[in-house]
């Protein structure tokens, strides 16, 4: 391996570790310092010509996210120290504009703004530049990874197909979409808005139980786009 092709390594490897802490920024700091720590002896390593070592493999992804193509990618700095991750076919295009953080219901995204009137602005959101989705539709990030902006990571959805591939909320004790607990007879419930409705699917001894019969209507109402957690 040549150093240019060594230092490329070491900066993908940055820029992947950058990308997991930027989404994972509320975690424990024990997490972040862990993070932090790797990218750093990264860093050095490739800074003193030293082996990089096998890379730890990714997370294992839930049965029902489809796998995600590796190719080439960059990161681009954003405020607050968070980057976002993109092809970098698309990183030229990108870096044309600067990049910001946007909150969104404790959702991050990647955004720009332009002036279009005094005092006025319009906001662009890095994931829908890419994309460019016709009107009525949305753009669903696969992993869940809002700052993840590879175009493997991301496809046209309907509104009710994102909202079914977000992630459960954090105040969802069972750990399940769709599975809340009743303490009055000791059962978790499985339910489902469909249609503009909630439809009960039953009661359950087990939160698992419940979020089976979720994902079944979840799977059929929504396919690849359901999610248990």
């Amino acid at each position: 391996m040549t150093q240019s092709d060594h230092m490329k390594e070491a900066l993908d490897r940055i820029a992947r570790l950058g990308v997991e802490w930027s989404a994972n920024r509320l975690g424990s700091r024990h997490i972040q310092r862990k993070r932090w720590e790797r990218m750093q002896a990264i860093a050095e390593q490739a800074l003193c010509g030293q082996p990089l070592g096998p890379e730890p493999g990714p997370p294992q992804l839930r049965a029902s996210t489809p796998s995600i193509t590796q190719q080439p990618t960059m990161a681009i700095g954003l405020s607050r120290g968070m980057v976002a991750l993109v092809d970098a076919a698309d990183y030229d295009f990108l870096m044309q504009w600067t990049w910001y953080v946007c909150s969104d219901r404790k959702t991050i995204y990647a955004i720009r703004c332009e002036r279009i009137a005094p005092r006025k602005f319009k906001y662009f959101a890095m994931h829908r530049v890419l994309l460019n989705p016709p009107p009525g539709m949305e753009i669903d990030h696969i992993d869940g990874n809002t700052l993840n902006n590879t175009r493997a990571n991301l496809r046209l959805a309907t509104r009710s197909q994102n909202a079914a591939n977000r992630r459960v909320r954090s105040d969802n004790i069972s750990g399940f979409k769709g599975v809340t607990f009743l303490k009055a007879n000791r059962k978790w419930r499985a339910k489902i808005f469909l249609n503009r409705k909630t439809k009960y699917l039953g009661l359950f001894d087990t939160a698992a139980e419940a979020s089976a019969a979720y994902m079944k209507a979840a799977t059929e109402q929504y396919g690849e786009f359901a999610r248990a957690k």
